[in-house]
């Protein structure tokens, strides 16, 4: 041996070959995850205002108005992803 390392050659790129259907579900799938999570996220937001009136930062009229608010979207959510399923 002359002390230099062999030479390995990189391996070809990985390409995935999606037909446009293909690609159109998994977009799809991903906006419906993505959904899901907001309206995960909406109900961490409604608990931390269960909190917050428990805590007295907030009266608890703009409590309800809020939760309500709340609930609306979070069924708007789930109607809207039932919508692209």
């Amino acid at each position: 041996m002359n002390g230099k390392s062999p030479m390995i050659s990189p391996a070809p790129p990985f390409v995935l070959r999606f037909s446009k259907d293909e690609r159109r579900v998994f977009q799809q799938n991903q906006f419906i995850q993505f959904l899901n999570i907001a309206r995960r996220s909406l109900f961490e937001d409604a608990s931390m205002l269960l909190v917050f009136e428990k805590m007295a930062l907030v009266a608890a009229p703009k409590i309800d108005d809020l939760l309500a608010d709340c609930d609306t979207l979070s069924r708007k959510i789930t109607n809207f992803s039932r919508t692209l399923r």
